[in-house]
C-alpha cells in the first residue's frame, strides 16, 4: 500500500498520472513472470517501469536470481508450445499428402 500510495503522488507531482498505466500485482513474483515475458518476446521496455515495494527480495542478489528462474522456467514453456505447434502443422501436412489428389 505503501509503495502504492507513493508512485500514485509521484506521478501526480510529475504531472503524468493521465499517460501511465498502473498495474498492481499481487504477488511479488509475478513481478519477474512479468519482466521475463518481456524480454522472451522481445517487447519495447523503454517505458516499463516494473516495482516491488521492498518487503520482499530486497538483496540485488535475491532479484537477479527470482528474475533467471522465471526467465528459464517462461522460455521452457515457450519452446513446448513452439514444438507443439510445430508437430500439429506437420501432422496437417502429412494428412494433406496423403490424401487422393484431384486432377
Amino acid at each position: 500500500m505503501i509503495a502504492e500510495s507513493i508512485v500514485n503522488v509521484s506521478m501526480g507531482d510529475l504531472g503524468i498520472a493521465r499517460n501511465v498505466r498502473v498495474v498492481k500485482l499481487e504477488v511479488a513474483s509475478n513481478a519477474f513472470t512479468l519482466a521475463a515475458s518481456f524480454v522472451l518476446q522481445e517487447e519495447d521496455t523503454s517505458n516499463v517501469f516494473i516495482l516491488l515495494d521492498g518487503d520482499v527480495y530486497r538483496k540485488e542478489s535475491k532479484k537477479r536470481m527470482q528474475l533467471k528462474k522465471f526467465y528459464q522456467e517462461l522460455k521452457k514453456i515457450i519452446i513446448i508450445r513452439w514444438i507443439k505447434k510445430l508437430w500439429r502443422t506437420i501432422k496437417e501436412r502429412l494428412q494433406y499428402t496423403a490424401q487422393p489428389q484431384s486432377i
